[in-house]
């Protein structure tokens, strides 16, 4: 087995490691203290995972609104249109090349 099958291989491994590792812990949990530790820890790792899910979907969404925002630094893929703040400082550069003294406009 070679490339991407031996990955496909290893990542169903871990996950069936990761179920197992789970099962493990809440039965333990179900024996030990009862039925509402397990309920909790259901509930908790339920919540975290909403969590993850959703700042993983709400991250490439900010950073676009940042890009499109006015006077920020970041350009959206594919625009050719410069910031102002980035078309600034480039102007300020090509004229200190020519005159010797470096300038900053705000």
């Amino acid at each position: 087995m070679t490339g991407h099958g031996r990955d496909i291989f290893w990542a169903y491994a871990l996950s069936a490691a990761r179920v197992a590792s789970w099962i493990v812990v809440y039965g333990s949990l179900y024996r030990k203290i009862g039925a509402e530790a397990a309920a909790l820890l259901a509930l908790v790792r339920w919540t975290l995972g909403l969590l993850n899910y959703a700042s993983a979907g709400l991250a490439p969404a900010i950073l676009h609104h940042a890009a499109k925002a006015e006077g920020s630094g970041f350009r959206v893929q594919g625009s050719d249109e410069l910031p102002p703040s980035i078309r600034n400082s480039q102007s300020a550069i090509r004229n200190s090349q020519h005159s010797g003294l470096i300038t900053q406009d705000y």
